[in-house]
């Protein structure tokens, strides 16, 4: 997504307006440090002790389900403490002074899927609904513990707003070791974020070996196994690898092994609209591209499938490419145009995705309607921006794409982008004192604080939100502070527990103590 760059050439002002709250000094009293903060939190007299003699211990029912949540603690200790806990799991194992107590069987609905109750006085009490619910109170467990072998007692509930937590890398534009993913893994989630998106291509690079098409592979891209080592991962880590292929825009690194499946235009477009452009009116790119997916969605074993589908054709520049409106016209009927060849590989690729039990998503900048063919309803649409220069220059909100029946996840570029055109680093104190995953803050260049979109807060449609770490690689986000304050201000307003403290500065104190462990 290089045009996220390119776009300066007509951004005339940018400006976001996220109804920013006052800077306060307010602490939450009475809960420990943890990010994000814990929903609720009873303090009780004494201190629990985890001691060189503590169990991990699987209680009856659900002892199977458990036995893995049990034995990624028992690691993760024993890397945190020096020493990890034995596991026990057998029948009519009794917890004792010390032990942590893993157990399914919560009663309380509100907690889901993800939702725990934590249980702290002579043993320490994780109950969840599900196995996810238990992990995420591992994932508590391990901050309580991570500078004293003690914690002060008390009872808690905990369970997220959002369903989609996440982190997005752009292995598009630069290689990023194998390790390096799965050390992030570990660390996202901590932070109790569940979605790793892993932008795969781009018009640079091609980041993922395809054993159907090896000549597609940039060098230094993840092979397959590597790739199986970090689906191992994140599945033990409650991760959901979201793999995106852009097509069919950003597709130069593809068109270099494959040049005669660009799509030509005639005369000589503007530089800025040329390039890059998968020709989906030719049946042996739309073949290629089969054959790679049906790859790709063998390898990766979650529900989605990203198509990017962004910053394929503006009006400006489509008529240097009347080719996409005859093949629509051909299919589609008279008065069909470009926008109807764009909606229907869309959808033809969701139909595909559909046949291998998958999700498709697509970014919403060349979702807009053609005159026959709309983008079909089960789609769900990464929402970036209100401007796309290099595509649609009125994309469509948030809320026209919840009456079109989709649902969205906010990836706007105010917060969740690593910094603004020409404007700097994010502004995370901004982010963490008034922003909320229901404001869609995109680029603004007619009128000057022009206010986020807002949705309703309870907006069932709204999956959530993501650190999108655009044209950073290893390098960049292991530099400063800035990727680990990004990704715990989005594990807060995502998980959305009343946070410890609303002032930014005393936020960056309580993450930066919880990483120095």
């Amino acid at each position: 997504m290089t045009a996220r760059v390119l776009c300066l050439t007509f951004v005339a002002v940018l400006a976001f307006a996220a109804g920013a709250a006052p800077r306060s000094a307010a602490v939450a009293g009475g809960r420990p440090e943890t990010v994000p903060a814990l929903r609720t939190w009873k303090p009780e007299p004494g201190r629990f002790h985890l001691r060189r003699s503590s169990r991990i211990v699987v209680a009856v029912p659900g002892r199977g389900r458990l036995r893995p949540v049990a034995r990624v603690l028992a690691h993760d200790l024993g890397r945190q403490r020096g020493r990890a806990p034995r596991v026990v799991s057998r029948r009519g194992a009794r917890p004792r002074t010390g032990d942590v107590v893993l157990r399914l069987g919560a009663g309380d609905r509100r907690l889901g899927g993800e939702g725990y109750r934590i249980d702290v006085g002579s043993k320490l009490e994780i109950v969840a609904r599900r196995p996810g619910g238990a992990f995420y109170g591992t994932r508590t467990v391990l901050q309580l513990l991570r500078g004293p072998a003690s914690v002060g007692r008390g009872r808690g509930r905990d369970r997220p707003r959002y369903r989609e937590r996440g982190l997005m890398l752009d292995l598009g534009r630069e290689a990023f070791p194998a390790g390096w993913i799965i050390r992030e893994i570990r660390r996202i989630a901590g932070l109790k974020l569940n979605t790793l998106h892993l932008h795969l291509t781009d018009d640079q690079r091609w980041g993922l070996e395809s054993r159907t098409h090896p000549e597609l592979a940039s060098p230094g891209a993840l092979t397959i196994g590597a790739m199986k080592r970090i689906l191992a991962v994140a599945r033990r880590h409650r991760i959901e690898v979201v793999p995106e292929i852009d097509l069919p825009g950003h597709s130069g690194a593809l068109l270099a092994a494959h040049p005669g499946l660009e799509l030509e235009p005639t005369g000589t477009p503007p530089p800025l609209f040329a390039g890059g452009k998968l020709d989906i009116t030719d049946p042996a790119a739309r073949r290629l591209v089969a054959e790679v997916l049906r790859e790709y969605m063998r390898l990766f074993g979650g529900r989605y499938l990203h198509i990017g589908a962004d910053e394929y054709m503006a009006p400006v520049a489509a008529p240097y490419y009347p080719q996409l409106g005859e093949y629509a016209r051909r299919r589609y009927g008279a008065g069909a145009g470009y926008r109807d060849a764009i909606a229907g590989f869309v959808n033809r690729i969701d139909r595909l995705a559909r046949r291998h039990g998958k999700v498709l998503r697509a970014w919403n900048d060349q979702l807009a309607p053609g005159a026959l063919v709309s983008v079909d309803s089960d789609v769900v649409v990464d929402w970036w921006t209100d401007l796309s220069p290099l595509s649609d220059p009125s994309p469509p909100a948030p809320a026209e794409l919840l009456v079109a029946g989709h649902r969205i996840a906010n990836k706007g570029w105010f917060p969740t982008y690593p910094g603004y055109l020409g404007g700097g680093p994010t502004d995370l104190a901004e982010a963490y004192e008034g922003w909320r995953p229901d404001l869609f803050c995109g680029l603004v260049i007619v009128e000057r604080n022009r206010p986020c979109a807002a949705m309703t807060p309870g907006e069932s449609g709204n999956l959530g939100s993501s650190v999108n770490a655009w044209e950073q690689g290893p390098r960049d986000l292991d530099t400063g502070s800035f990727h680990r304050d990004s990704l715990a201000v989005i594990a807060q307003k995502t998980w959305a527990s009343p946070p410890l403290t609303r002032d930014f500065d005393r936020f960056t104190r309580i993450v930066a103590r919880l990483g120095r462990g």
